[in-house]
């Protein structure tokens, strides 16, 4: 059986209380169409919103998975938040402290099938993940702006017409001043 997934995006600084139900209702629209594992952060306000989301409907779906991503080795006694099923380590190896988290973030998005995202701030390193993952035409979805990418509606011709329109073709955008 093959197991989809979701992955949680959002910035420190920012009151996510007022989006509480768009996530719970997109989490369950997304477990109800086949995702259980669901990969967290928990790094700010909107991973703490997101966790606490899935944690309340393991009552009704109690195989889903609430999955902790570390960005840096657990050291000492490491002790799991209640919310959470299991901690993972994305990485191969450490990686310096000032780019674990974006590493992490980054391997997350090649991994998961969907991304729930609350970036409101547009200079920011969570914008720059945000877009980051739409550039890898990942299905997403915005509470900020209630806008989606691919939401579970794309098909096979669609992805590759996408794909057609992005590339660029570097002979015709060539500067020919020189």
């Amino acid at each position: 059986m093959e197991i989809w997934s979701c992955a949680f995006l959002g910035q420190s600084k920012f009151n996510y209380e007022l989006y509480q139900d768009k996530v719970l209702n997109k989490v369950e629209f997304l477990i109800q169409r086949g995702v259980t594992h669901f990969y967290n952060c928990y790094r700010n306000s909107f991973d703490a919103l997101c966790a606490a989301a899935v944690d309340k409907l393991r009552e009704n779906y109690p195989d889903i998975k609430n999955i902790l991503v570390l960005a840096h080795k657990p050291e000492g006694d490491f002790v799991l938040p209640e919310c959470f099923d299991e901690a993972v380590y994305l990485l191969d190896n450490d990686v310096p402290l000032r780019f674990a988290v974006r590493n992490t973030w980054r391997k997350l998005v090649r991994s998961v099938d969907f991304v729930i995202s609350g970036v409101k701030r547009r200079l920011s390193g969570a914008k720059a993940d945000y877009n980051y993952a739409k550039r890898t035409l990942k299905s997403m979805y915005d509470v900020v702006t209630d806008k989606s990418q691919f939401w579970l509606d794309i098909s096979p011709i669609q992805i590759e017409m996408r794909l057609k329109s992005t590339k660029k073709d570097y002979k015709t955008t060539k500067n020919t001043d020189c």
